[in-house]
């Protein structure tokens, strides 16, 4: 199948589609998050679920979420590093890699009934394409171009992009290296990872911003569900 126009828009932003590889090795190799072990991957999936609801989790509920021991739970939240949570002044958790309560630009609406109506946020404009495969759910997107200030609404089921407004929509994608990531995920990946109206403007910002890449909102689903895999083992919903 040939690529659509805006494939071919963002492929030329980023200087040709040998990028998109290094991009998913980047995602196969871990360095954007390690793969978790059996009980891991159930501790991270139940703890996606439960800030879905929209309340603050505490220890204590995620471990019955998961039937595993408190020091259990414990023992693997503390392996991950600090950055990829936010906490209250309690120390329950108010988001978790890329899924939070915490008000950001990237607003989310889940078609899951037993979850709408709770106030969620993406970090950035990534989550928005991996959460509802892990979530296994439709999730209605409201973002901002960063350059054009147009508002960005999107669709997104654990299959795929359904629905985008405007059609020309694409995403800036970064590499920075493991160890400031792991010591502030937001501030060196999610902050640069946004949704653009048109390739036009991603170009526009991506003056300032070397080493960005753009992709298409497919290439974007696809690094998603490589993220998932990578992290938590298959997706649970629309991978192959």
């Amino acid at each position: 199948m040939a690529p659509s126009e805006d494939e071919t828009a963002a492929r030329s932003a980023r200087g040709g589609s040998a990028s998109l590889d290094a991009l998913a090795d980047f995602l196969r190799d871990g360095r954007l998050f390690q793969r978790a072990d059996a009980a891991g991957q159930r501790v991270q999936t139940a703890l996606y679920r439960l800030v879905a609801e929209g309340a603050p989790v505490a220890l204590d509920r995620l471990a019955a979420a998961v039937g595993l021991g408190r020091d259990q739970v414990a023992e693997i939240l503390e392996a991950i590093p600090p950055s990829d949570f936010q906490r209250d002044d309690t120390d329950r958790i108010l988001g978790f890699r890329g899924l939070g309560q915490v008000p950001s630009r990237h607003r989310l609406t889940l078609a899951d009934p037993t979850l709408a109506g709770h106030k969620l946020y993406a970090w950035c404009a990534f989550d928005c394409l991996f959460l509802p495969a892990l979530l296994d759910g439709a999730m209605e997107v409201a973002s901002t171009c960063p350059v054009t200030r147009a508002e960005i609404r999107l669709t997104v089921t654990p299959t795929g992009v359904a629905q985008v407004r405007p059609e020309s929509v694409v995403m800036s994608f970064v590499t920075p290296e493991t160890a400031s990531m792991r010591a502030d995920l937001r501030g060196t990946f999610c902050c640069h990872v946004n949704f653009f109206a048109s390739a036009a403007a991603a170009e526009a910002w991506r003056a300032d911003h070397e080493g960005a890449a753009i992709v298409s909102l497919d290439e974007g689903f696809e690094l998603g569900r490589i993220r998932n895999q990578a992290g938590v083992g298959a997706a649970p919903a629309g991978g192959s």
